[in-house]
């Protein structure tokens, strides 16, 4: 969750870098929020992390090395992929599940576009957030329920953001003119694994 509005303001400044004005403001803000999250880290490294360090190293050793990541081969990542709960537990919930990764597939597909730099700052923050959730809890071996309450947050915006674009701009919806090639190939398999694992299992 961390680094997820660090990945978003980067990305934000990436799409804008050729906007000057645009580009002096967002590197001021990313400044501001750097010093902010940077003071907030200090006062938690000074005021708890180091008073308590040699148990806190003790318990992460262990959480991180035996319960989370026993092994860090590429076929145990493949097999935890493989495993993919957040569709055993979202499918239960499919009107949210579907309408996400829908946006998220149409967002992928419009930062493949020349309509990158039109991108809302709150979608990339969500995208960011959700990728951020998404990669973690398919990779990590240790994923109680409450792992995945993280993701649920990006999830309801990103839905909410495509229901509400809809009904406000449904009129005025154009295509990109300029796609990346290599953009069909991550957005066609992006909603592949949708139809695999979030569409097909609805004939149930």
């Amino acid at each position: 969750l961390l680094p997820a509005p660090f990945a978003a303001f980067a990305l934000l400044i990436a799409l804008n870098f050729q906007r000057r004005e645009r580009r002096q403001r967002l590197l001021a803000a990313f400044g501001l929020f750097s010093a902010g999250m940077g003071a907030a880290f200090l006062l938690w490294f000074v005021g708890f992390y180091l008073p308590n360090r040699e148990v806190i190293t003790q318990f992460g050793d262990f959480f991180t090395k035996t319960q989370m990541f026993p092994t860090t081969n590429l076929s145990h990542f493949l097999k935890m992929i493989h495993g993919r709960p957040f569709f055993s537990y979202f499918t239960h919930t499919p009107a949210l599940l579907n309408a996400s990764l829908a946006v998220v597939g149409i967002l992928l597909f419009l930062l493949f576009s020349e309509k990158r730099a039109a991108l809302h700052a709150t979608d990339l923050f969500a995208l960011a957030w959700f990728f951020a959730a998404f990669g973690f809890t398919a990779i990590i071996a240790y994923r109680p329920t409450r792992y995945f309450l993280p993701i649920i947050p990006p999830m309801c915006l990103l839905a909410a953001r495509g229901i509400a674009y809809l009904w406000e701009c449904a009129d005025r919806i154009s295509l990109p003119q300029k796609i990346w090639r290599g953009g069909w190939w991550i957005v066609g398999g992006w909603f592949a694994m949708q139809s695999a694992y979030a569409l097909l299992p609805l004939r149930y």
